[in-house]
């Protein structure tokens, strides 16, 4: 008896799944024709400036064209940080890596050099480290600039953090080292990415 009870439980259960599926599909069908008729908020103005890129961090990369520089406008179409980098990368754990010249540096959303530039390569932030090149030999810094790992030459390429992973490349192959630079995955693979 007992057997038959689980039986007619499980059919039960099942066939309230389907017809909850059906009922989900529909509302979600039902809303999809609904989207064009909603409201939608106008992008802020621009003053003049191009974006690049998409928000993010609640900045939009702009460029000033007549002044061939970059900055940052926030969502309201203000003007975060002035347009005065060579080239300006999104937020991103906070801060954004921007060109001054020929070197890499960072900037808080108040556009604060956070790190002065001194980089030939400086990638985005990511659970608060950030691969930098400088001299040709790569370091893992933290968001106060300090070296968390000397990488050295070791390394042809190293990419952001990505669940406390940075891939790297060495001799035309791929791996992985952890935030403080230790090797976890010997470089062997074609192609890795985070």
């Amino acid at each position: 008896m007992k057997m038959k009870k689980t039986k007619q439980i499980r059919r039960t259960n099942r066939g309230n799944a389907s017809a909850w599926l059906k009922g989900a599909v529909c509302l979600l069908l039902c809303a999809a024709m609904l989207i064009p008729a909603l409201p939608v908020k106008a992008a802020p103005k621009l003053k003049g400036y191009i974006p690049y890129g998409h928000f993010s961090g609640g900045m939009l990369v702009v460029r000033d064209d007549k002044k061939e520089k970059y900055g940052f406008l926030d969502k309201k179409g203000n003007v975060a940080v002035k347009p005065k980098y060579t080239f300006a990368n999104d937020f991103s754990g906070g801060l954004a890596a921007v060109q001054k010249g020929s070197k890499w540096g960072y900037i808080d959303k108040k556009g604060r050099e956070v790190v002065k530039p001194q980089y030939d390569t400086a990638q985005a932030f990511s659970e608060g480290v950030a691969a930098v090149k400088k001299g040709g030999k790569w370091s893992i810094i933290n968001q106060k600039g300090r070296t968390v790992a000397n990488l050295g030459t070791k390394y042809e390429w190293v990419s952001e953090c990505s669940e406390g992973m940075l891939a790297v490349g060495k001799n035309g192959k791929a791996g992985f080292i952890n935030k403080k630079g230790r090797e976890v995955v010997r470089p062997q693979y074609e192609y890795c990415g985070n």
